[in-house]
């Protein structure tokens, strides 16, 4: 069931990784992704979130900390 979702997923992901956000068009595609394993900074997953309207009135806080805390990539080790 997750194949019907996987591509728009990956467009969703080009869109708004932050090479691509940063420039205002869309120099990094989905090969450059899975190449260079290029990762979202939690900046730009909630600009995806906001833009969407995934936030707040469908999460609330505590499930955004539980989503970022398995899909986001940790910056430092304490994280």
């Amino acid at each position: 069931m997750l194949h019907v979702f996987l591509e728009p997923l990956k467009k969703l992901f080009v869109d708004f990784v932050h090479q691509n956000i940063n420039t205002g068009k869309r120099n990094i595609a989905w090969k450059d992704v899975e190449e260079k394993n290029i990762t979202m900074i939690a900046r730009s997953f909630l600009k995806l979130c906001r833009y969407y309207y995934l936030i707040p009135h469908l999460l609330n806080i505590e499930q955004l900390n539980d989503f970022m805390e398995q899909t986001l990539p940790p910056i430092t080790s304490g994280e």
